[in-house]
């Protein structure tokens, strides 16, 4: 972009420059800066296809004129204050009296040190001097605690000598990533923890675990998730049902039919409650043999104390019991 090309944004179609005033003083009428006067105006930029709110800076230009940028910058909500080499206030624009709470009034003829005398002890103030002396641009967010709030802030050499800031107040902005930074690292804190609440489950599960003894996993909703299997049984083999015939409801299945109401009405009891879930009936083995199984489910609870997942252990008591094939009626009411 050729430095006639980057004019164009402060130029109407008369040539004209409508957006700059001169600030002079009251006594001798001496300019002592400019200060920006936003009017409704068509620019020849528009008529080239030059994108309002982006601030042109050629590889070859790197040092800008105000007069080039201010209405763009205006129009783009950005704050804008130019420093001359004795780092005075030569221009401020609106939006800059919003952020910084001072009138260009106030501000221009002053010295940055002279209405923030802590600039000179922050960190950023190093890189404000290589714009200034050694012509280098910097960009940076930062928080600046004499104004209370996160800036974006770039720091250009101004062709005229000084430097062009450029400042946004991205506090908000800020506030919102790191709010979803902490939802995230909450999360995944949370996600941790059940998984290792729900590995010690297993481990417990297989410490316990006999020829006799099955195992599977519901969601908090009580729908069968997986069977367990690395377990001397699993509940598929045991039953003869594949997996996806055991998820959500489908193990009830397997219970025998006598049973199947008052299973159902217990399982549904403790998926309200969180209590422990315990019952006793009869399960159809993969040989078709009427087998007694002691159930027994526990739920697992995320750091909020919620029910995330139950895990459900099944034991075979037919031979406990001393009993075999279908029971009786007066059996299963006994249970």
């Amino acid at each position: 972009m050729t430095p006639s090309d980057t004019r164009y944004f402060a130029a109407d179609l008369r040539g004209n420059n409508p957006a700059i005033d001169p600030v002079r003083n009251a006594g001798d009428g001496a300019m002592r800066g400019l200060r920006n006067r936003v009017e409704d105006h068509i620019f020849a930029a528009e008529r080239r296809g030059c994108p309002w709110g982006t601030v042109p800076v050629a590889e070859t230009q790197p040092s800008l004129h105000i007069a080039d940028l201010a209405v763009a910058i205006e129009l783009a909500g950005d704050g804008l204050v130019t420093l001359d080499t004795s780092w005075r206030y030569t221009y401020v624009n609106a939006r800059a009296e919003l952020i910084l709470g001072q009138s260009a009034d106030e501000l221009l003829g002053q010295t940055v040190f002279e209405v923030y005398p802590q600039f000179i002890s922050r960190s950023a103030f190093p890189y404000f001097f290589r714009a200034m002396e050694q012509r280098l641009p910097y960009s940076s967010e930062l928080y600046s605690d004499f104004l209370d709030c996160w800036l974006e802030i770039h720091c250009l050499p101004a062709q005229e000598g000084g430097v062009l800031v450029l400042f946004r107040d991205i506090s908000l902005r800020r506030l919102r990533q790191e709010a979803l930074r902490d939802a995230l690292e909450t999360q995944q804190r949370r996600q941790g923890e059940l998984k290792r609440t729900e590995a010690r489950l297993r481990a417990l599960v297989r410490a316990s675990a006999s020829a006799t003894v099955m195992a599977w996993t519901a969601d908090a909703a009580g729908n069968a998730t997986a069977a367990i299997r690395d377990l001397p049984t699993t509940w598929c083999a045991f039953t003869g049902q594949l997996p996806e015939q055991m998820r959500n409801q489908g193990w009830l299945a397997a219970v025998h039919p006598d049973d199947w109401a008052p299973v159902w009405l217990l399982w549904k009891k403790s998926l309200t409650s969180g209590e422990v879930y315990e019952a006793k009936y009869r399960v159809r083995r993969h040989d078709g043999d009427w087998r007694y199984i002691q159930s027994r489910g526990v739920p697992v609870y995320d750091t909020d104390g919620v029910v995330v997942e139950w895990v459900v252990t099944c034991t075979d008591t037919t031979a406990a019991d001393g009993t075999d094939g279908i029971p009786s009626s007066t059996d299963t009411d006994a249970d």
